[in-house]
């Protein structure tokens, strides 16, 4: 089996979603886990409506999280350079660094 072969058995085990898709998804789950977080300082001992809300907002976010991490570009993320073309390693290395500076610029805020 060539390595093109092995690297397209490979992703078919991932979710098929387009860019704009995964883009709208990864945002919903950053979103809702950052909700999630913020909502979790508004609860009480009672049980209420907002901490259903709360659990489902939680649950929102790690679901499309999974579902994000499923998708093909899970698999471009973890990927060796050999089973990658040119152009998934631009995107990769673009987004390494998108994260690198996120994470610079929110830690450099505290």
């Amino acid at each position: 089996m060539s390595t093109q072969n092995s690297s397209s058995a490979v992703r078919f085990k991932y979710i098929l979603l387009s860019p704009i898709a995964a883009k709208i998804l990864s945002a919903v789950a950053v979103g809702s886990l950052y909700l999630w977080f913020i909502l979790k300082f508004f609860l009480n001992e009672e049980t209420t409506t907002l901490s259903l809300v709360v659990g489902l907002v939680g649950l929102i976010g790690i679901v499309c999280s999974i579902v994000v991490f499923l998708c093909t570009y899970g698999f471009v993320a973890n990927a060796p350079k050999k089973d990658l073309d040119e152009r998934e390693l631009q995107d990769r290395n673009a987004a390494y660094m998108s994260a690198y500076f996120y994470a610079v610029s929110t830690r450099a805020s505290k």
